[in-house]
Parts: structure tokens; C-alpha cells; sequence
């Protein structure tokens, strides 16, 4: 593909970002990180060249790298299948050999000489990228995701030298663009790590060496990339019904003074009516919320299921049905498994408080009755759920 060509993508991305995005309803997410790139010296496979070219001549030499960790910081937003970030990249490294391929080139620049020759300093980029991200696909924790990015890159030669006579010192700006693909996995709702491949490229620029020859240079490499996200957010809490209060007894009447004639005749109090008996509710509801594809029970859900087992007993209910629920993350049969397993882990957590298992009945629902109403694909706390129902 043609590197003019790239500069489009980042648009066409963000174009489609706004329909099936924003039809989806999903929230923006937020994110940081940082990455560690690892660059080798092969050409023709995860290879960091440098290409020079003499006063636009078809000559061709390469500087190889010496193999080694870069850098990288990024942010951005996630909505949808959509993720815009910007991009800082420092990409350094200190030179190995130049390789000339065209004899002419050795007998234009001094300090030079046809083939192989040492080099000592450094050649590296200050890169300040925009990226355009779209998920192809997720499945459970998985993720896969392809990128392009387009920016600015500070190209600079740092004592880079063959001999006093072939020595550059300097640095330029000039257009730069990427191509990207990676594979992440989610260690918990605001943690991830990827593992990915990047294409990367510098448009050529003019340099000069310190005797004054001109030259070209421009800067492509490939490279193994390792990254690790946070993403803001936290989960929402969700106000637990409150017990139903028995009515308090009316109080019994004191005795009434009547008078006749004047005279005052004490009457027998009248027997107080029998307190009204304070009305159960008919059915009471809890719920207990679970961690991003867990199905264990927290201390938190336990506590919530004590209550639950305590008002069943006071309030003489005769049977339980508890439902499973759980996010739009995933496909629907493996979210159809994980709110099976949720809601036997709370069958069995009644049993243990001393309900019989022939007095709960299950029901697992999978993702299809959110609590919030999310688009596909979407981690939603409140949505990962066990609805328990205490009925007569």
C-alpha cells in the first residue's frame, strides 16, 4: 500500500465511528499506556533500516541498528469498535554499520567507502503520532485489533560518523506514518496487555554531513510491539432493596370517667381489640453483582445473600427463584455458560446458609435482559448479576 494512501485511513476510521458507534449507544472509555518496542537488524523481517539517497539519485544504502528496546506512551478514547488515541514514540538507537550499495555514492560523500563500513553514534526519531483503531473482533478476553497512524517525526543523526570527514549532527521534521495489529487480553475490567507487529515510516528529508555534502534520508522500521492499557471507569452501585417493616400496634385505650347527675361513675374500660398482625410481603428481592467473567461469590454478594436468607426466615417465605445474568461481552453461548455457573454459585451459597436446594429454583438468562441497556460487546458491572426473588 502506498504510504500517501495511509493518511486516509485515520479518516475513514473516525467516519465510521460515528454511525455503527453511535447506533450501539455504548459509553466512552478512556485509557493510558505505555509500550516496549523490539526492533531487529534483518531487513526482510522485523528490520530497522535506513535508506539514504544522494541528491535524489537511485542509489541505495542501509544503516543497520543494533537490535534493543524502544518506547512508547499513548491515550486516547475507546467508543465502540473505535478507539482514537495519540501517540508518543522514542525510537533510538546507536548505529552498527552503513552498508553502500552504489560505488558512486562512496565517491560523492568523503569519509565513505563502497560496502561495508563501521559507524559509531546514534540515529533516532522523536515521533508524535495520531492513531485510528478498529476491533475486529472479541471474543470472552480476547480482542484483535488493526491501526494506522499519521504524525510528525523529529529524524535525528546524533554523532554519527565513519570518520572525521563522514560526521552528521543534526535533526529534522518531517511527515511520518504507521501501520499496526495487535492482540489483546484483559487481566480485569480496567487492565490489558497486547502483543502486536508495527510498520512504521518517515518521509525522506534533506541532511547534510559536517563537510558539507547533501544527502537524503528518511527511516522505516518494523517491529514487535508488547503494551500495557489501564482504562478508567468504575463500577456503579446499585441500591439494595430495603427490608419491609412490620406495622406497629395500636396502643390499648385507657379507662374512660363518665359522669351522671354530677356524679361520677366509673366505667369498665373496654377490652382492647387484638393488634392487627403486621402483613408479609408477598415476594422480596436481592441481588448480587459479580467481577468481569467470574462467577465467584464476593464478600460483599455473600453478605447480601445472609440478608437474603435471613428475611427469608422472618418473613416465612416457602421458596426462592434466583436468575442469572450477565454483560454483552462475549458470545451469547459462552454468556449463556458463565450466568449458569453465577447462578449455581449462589444456589449453592444458600444452601450452605441452611435453605435446601428443592426450595430454590434456577434460571440463567445469559445477556439477554440487561439491567443497562448496552450495545454489543460492552463490559457493564451492573449487568453481570444474580436476581434472587423470595416468594410465598
Amino acid at each position: 500500500m502506498p504510504y500517501k494512501a495511509l493518511s486516509l485511513i485515520p479518516a475513514l476510521l473516525l467516519t465510521s465511528a460515528v454511525t455503527p458507534a453511535a447506533q450501539a449507544q455504548d459509553k466512552a472509555e478512556f485509557y493510558i499506556g505505555g509500550s516496549l518496542n523490539w526492533m531487529l537488524k534483518n531487513r526482510s523481517y522485523l528490520s530497522d533500516d535506513l535508506n539514504l539517497r544522494l541528491n535524489d539519485t537511485t542509489y541505495d544504502a542501509q544503516s543497520v541498528r543494533r537490535e534493543g528496546l524502544d518506547f512508547g506512551l499513548h491515550g486516547g478514547m475507546k467508543y465502540g469498535d473505535i478507539k482514537l488515541e495519540l501517540e508518543y514514540l522514542n525510537i533510538n538507537f546507536n548505529a552498527k554499520s552503513l552498508l553502500v550499495n552504489n560505488p558512486a555514492l562512496a565517491s560523492t560523500l568523503s569519509g565513505i567507502n563502497a560496502g561495508s563500513n563501521r559507524i559509531t553514534g546514534s540515529f533516532g526519531h522523536d515521533a508524535f503520532m495520531a492513531n485510528a483503531w478498529y476491533t475486529v473482533f472479541e471474543q470472552d478476553r480476547f480482542n484483535f485489533n488493526i491501526g494506522a497512524g499519521l504524525g510528525r517525526s523529529k529524524m535525528s543523526f546524533s554523532d554519527y560518523s565513519t570518520s572525521a570527514d563522514f560526521f552528521i549532527d543534526s535533526s529534522r521534521w518531517t511527515t511520518a506514518y504507521q501501520l499496526m495489529a495487535e492482540v489483546g487480553y484483559e487481566l480485569s475490567d480496567n487492565l490489558e496487555v497486547a502483543l502486536g507487529y508495527r510498520h512504521f515510516k518517515a518521509r525522506k528529508d534533506q541532511f547534510q554531513t559536517t563537510a558539507g555534502d547533501p544527502f537524503f534520508a528518511n527511516n522505516r522500521h518494523q517491529s514487535i510491539m508488547t503494551k500495557l492499557t489501564y482504562k478508567f471507569g468504575s463500577a456503579k452501585k446499585v441500591k439494595q432493596p430495603e427490608p419491609v417493616a412490620a406495622p406497629k400496634p395500636k396502643a390499648e385505650p385507657k379507662p374512660a370517667i363518665a359522669k351522671v347527675d354530677n356524679k361520677p361513675v366509673e366505667t369498665k374500660p373496654l377490652k382492647p381489640a387484638a393488634p392487627a398482625k403486621p402483613s408479609l410481603p408477598a415476594t422480596q428481592e436481592f441481588i448480587v453483582f459479580f467481577d468481569f467473567d467470574k462467577s465467584d461469590i464476593s464478600a460483599t454478594a455473600q453478605a447480601i445473600l445472609v440478608q437474603a436468607k435471613q428475611a427469608f426466615d422472618n418473613n416465612k417465605f416457602i421458596k426462592i427463584k434466583a436468575t442469572g445474568h450477565t454483560d454483552s461481552r462475549g458470545t451469547n453461548p459462552y454468556n449463556d455458560r458463565l450466568s449458569l455457573q453465577r447462578v449455581r454459585a449462589v444456589q449453592q451459597a444458600l444452601v450452605k446458609l441452611g435453605i435446601t436446594a428443592d426450595k430454590i429454583a434456577i434460571e440463567a438468562k445469559g445477556e439477554s435482559q440487561l439491567l443497562v441497556k448496552t450495545g454489543d460487546n460492552v463490559k457493564e458491572p451492573q449487568n453481570r448479576r444474580v436476581e434472587i426473588t423470595l416468594m410465598r
